[in-house]
């Protein structure tokens, strides 16, 4: 079973959607791309791991999907960062192992211990190709999210020039 472990802040910026979403609701953002990790991981056989930058008050580790991902928010003073490689340092063979980021220096920590590296922006094309190939065809897309209500206020409330910004 192949393990992901993934730079969670990095991916979510690497939607344009998402982060939109975060400036006003970093909550709600997070749950989205859970709700997308947590589609991929229903359709393929692996383990996952998201790490995000986190604080005291957020909870430091949960589990969901049968165990297969787990969730973890960093204490300062350690960033996602130092608990991506310090997860790779745990595992007795890396080879296997993906690392999604964007970032420069973990995916070069990463290299050198043997994982694969796979850059935010191209996993994420992933994540939408499932969502997609998952409907069958003439399949409605699923339920319209909160974050769908949300831009769609935004284009059509009073006021609204009918555009997105």
């Amino acid at each position: 079973m192949q393990y992901i472990i993934i730079d969670a802040y990095n991916l979510l910026y690497s939607d344009k959607e998402l982060a939109r979403l975060a400036e006003r609701d970093l909550k709600r953002a997070r749950q989205g791309l859970i709700k997308r990790i947590v589609g991929y991981a229903g359709s393929k056989k692996v383990r996952m791991t998201l790490v995000f930058d986190g604080s005291q008050a957020l909870i430091q580790e949960s589990e969901m999907a049968s165990g297969r991902i787990k969730i973890i928010y960093s204490s300062p003073p350690a960033s996602a960062d130092d608990l991506i490689i310090e997860e790779l340092d745990r595992l007795s063979s890396p080879r296997g192992t993906a690392v999604v980021t964007s970032d420069n220096q973990v995916a070069a920590l990463s290299r050198m211990r043997g994982a694969t590296v796979v850059a935010s922006n191209k996993f994420w094309l992933r994540l939408q190709k499932i969502g997609a190939s998952r409907r069958q065809p003439g399949e409605k897309p699923e339920d319209i999210s909160s974050q769908e209500v949300d831009e769609w206020m935004d284009i059509f409330s009073p006021g609204s020039k009918g555009k997105r910004s």
